[in-house]
């Protein structure tokens, strides 16, 4: 929801500053305004339906195909990151749930704070499955103009480190030698609860 909602801010912004000037490219950004704010409200009902719910439902459904990003990039456009990424091999028939969410939603937050904090920075994502691991990098260059839109808090970055923790994984997070940023972080297939240590 959060990215949903970082997504139509930068489109608000476009269609502002476009409106006049060319109103067919911001007649674009309010379609893609109102189809991430369909699918935000479609978030918050599954939300809000798992909080009612007294079964042990999960609190993220698992993407029907674990090796499918495209929401995760097409969103990620949408806000208008530049984006160039790179998937190496797949995840494994009997990869627990929880790596996969936990991949999915690691690399929407990093795309998300690119949006947000960098101005539309060229940013390269790669993704490298090992024999009992992902390892996942997202890697933004220094943003072309400044972004003052949203301040930044650092609590994305604490939601990705604590996600990856909670499945056995590390992230680490921090500004690179260009001025750019950088996260990476290591996801094991089976997805252990944080504190929860391998015989």
């Amino acid at each position: 929801v959060a990215h949903g909602l970082s997504t139509i801010a930068v489109q608000a912004g476009v269609a502002a500053h476009l409106i006049d000037r060319d109103p067919d490219q911001a007649r674009d950004a309010l379609e893609i305004i109102n189809r991430t704010g369909r699918a935000s409200l479609e978030e918050l009902r599954a939300m809000v339906g798992v909080l009612r719910s007294t079964d042990d439902a999960p609190l993220r459904p698992t993407p029907g195909d674990p090796n499918d990003l495209s929401d995760v990039l097409q969103g990620a456009a949408d806000a208008g990151v530049r984006l160039t990424s790179t998937i190496e091999g797949e995840f494994p028939d009997d990869v627990g749930e929880r790596c996969v969410v936990a991949v999915h939603r690691i690399a929407q937050e990093a795309l998300t704070n690119v949006a947000r904090h960098a101005g539309g920075a060229q940013t390269d994502l790669q993704i490298r499955h090992g024999v009992d691991e992902v390892r996942i990098s997202i890697v933004n260059r220094p943003g072309r103009t400044p972004s003052d839109a949203v301040p930044s808090t650092g609590v994305g970055i604490v939601g990705m480190a604590e996600r990856a923790e909670s499945v056995g994984g590390t992230l680490r997070a921090g500004p690179t030698a260009d001025g750019g940023f950088a996260v990476t972080a290591t996801i094991p297939y089976q997805g252990r609860p944080a504190g929860q240590r391998t015989p």
